[in-house]
């Protein structure tokens, strides 16, 4: 791979990936040519002085786990999970003829419109505002203070 730039490097190995997803048997050993990898056993426990070499077929064991054999690979889309939202009808709610809304207003006046949306659909609305202390202005009005306890 001397001597290739790496954005090529990069196309060749997703080029191989794409392949390998379609089921394609690619030749890692042409691929790995001149490069030469030495197995290391390791121990189980870092400060163990015992090598316990492990000695696994893993072919037959994956045929051993799956009842059906292993079978060719997977759609790319079909590995990962993806949340989706199904769409559904919105369905109508019926308002309580005894509801009461406690409201915290703003300085935008967001309050303010979803108080008289309330209000205009027949809902109650106690509305609270921030001031100096505690008191209560009108009926449904309260002022509080959080700071003054």
């Amino acid at each position: 791979l001397l001597g290739r730039s790496a954005d090529s490097d990069i196309s060749f190995l997703e080029g191989l990936g794409k392949l390998w997803s379609h089921g394609v048997s690619l030749d890692w050993d042409s691929y790995y040519q001149g490069e030469f990898r030495h197995k290391v056993s390791l121990p189980g426990y870092s400060f163990d002085k015992i090598a316990y070499p492990v000695d696994v077929d893993a072919y037959s064991l994956l045929m051993s786990m799956s009842s059906n054999g292993v079978s060719s690979r997977e759609e790319l889309h079909n590995w990962f999970y993806r949340p989706t939202w199904r769409l559904s009808e919105v369905q109508s709610v019926g308002v309580p003829e005894d509801l009461t809304t406690l409201l915290f207003m703003d300085d935008h006046g967001v309050g303010r419109g979803l108080s008289s949306c309330f209000g205009s659909k027949g809902i109650e609305v106690v509305e609270v505002v921030f001031g100096d202390g505690f008191s209560k202005e009108a009926p449904n009005k309260y002022i509080i203070n959080p700071d003054n306890q």
